[in-house]
């Protein structure tokens, strides 16, 4: 009868150790996600630099439209932005593109300064264009998926409101301010990338998250697993017509157990589209922003507006 007993004791232990360790890891792994899904901040490593041509940012008054002062605060707001997303920021005003478009210069501006090739390169340059009469934002890389074609339109209509006016520095605080808002924000989950050149769309899932009330009930579904299991162990050692002592090391329960890591990551589907003549459109959810191969080989989205 003792043996029995001790027997009971000592499975009821190893249950509870191991329903502690299951408690203790869907905690840690709560802590971990849920903290990126209620927008913690990474922790800033990178020192600022507030230079004309810093890797982070840079501004750059070709037409003389900034004052010192006011090249050096914007130098200073693209800059923290920068830190803060990690993407490339470049301000520049022109007053001779030499033939191009305004679109042709803000694309080949970004390219020339970039240090990073058509598959890394991720940011955007605003411009302000004398010659041509044009405002333009260019966008790269990952900063595609946070300014769609709507917010990059929502961008152009604010900052249009200052360059008519010739308020020039108002226009590239509000071209700044609406690219840090629409990062806050985040991506849109189903936003897709659409290079009108080739065709490729690429259709950005937000990752799962685990959250308090998902924690709560893996908690519940772990006891009530636990109990159950307990339940049918001692159930097992009760029957009757069985001694104490009749057990051999091989009828004894064993319990093994395996960990496993599921790591949450952002999802990319890229897929070729094949056009169709249906007469109709739509999507589902999301956004879109609509990219082109530019001459230097990069994928360029963004817009422009005239003034």
């Amino acid at each position: 009868m003792n043996i029995r007993k001790n027997r009971e004791d000592s499975i009821f232990r190893l249950g509870t150790i191991f329903f502690l360790q299951l408690a203790a890891a869907v905690l840690v792994i709560s802590g971990v996600h849920s903290a990126n899904a209620f927008g913690a901040e990474p922790e800033e490593k990178t020192e600022l630099i507030y230079a004309s041509g810093s890797r982070l940012a840079s501004v750059e008054d070709r037409a003389q439209l900034l004052t010192e002062e006011e090249e050096t605060e914007l130098l200073k707001q693209a800059a923290e932005l920068s830190q803060k997303t990690g993407y490339e920021l470049r301000l520049v005003t022109t007053d001779q593109t030499e033939g191009k478009t305004t679109q042709q210069f803000a694309e080949a501006y970004f390219e020339s300064l970039t240090d990073d090739g058509p598959e890394t390169a991720s940011g955007a340059s605003y411009v302000i264009d004398m010659d041509n009469r044009q405002i333009y934002i260019a966008t790269y890389g990952g900063l595609q998926y946070y300014l769609t074609d709507a917010r990059v339109d929502a961008l152009l209509d604010h900052a249009y409101e200052y360059v008519s006016e010739g308020e020039y520095d108002q226009t590239f605080e509000s071209m700044l301010k609406d690219t840090g808002r629409y990062y806050r924000k985040g991506i849109p989950d189903g936003t897709r990338i659409v290079n009108q050149d080739t065709g490729e769309v690429t259709v950005y899932h937000k990752p799962k998250t685990v959250t308090p009330v998902k924690v709560l009930i893996s908690l519940l579904a772990g006891t009530a697993g636990f109990l159950a299991f307990f339940a049918s162990v001692k159930s097992a050692y009760s029957m009757k017509g069985i001694s104490g002592d009749g057990f051999s090391e091989r009828d004894q329960v064993g319990l093994t157990l395996k960990r496993r890591d599921d790591r949450l990551v952002n999802q990319f589907v890229t897929s070729r589209r094949i056009p169709r003549n249906d007469g109709g459109g739509g999507s589902s959810g999301g956004g879109t922003t609509s990219t082109h191969t530019t001459s230097g080989g990069y994928s360029a989205g963004g817009g422009g507006r005239s003034f």
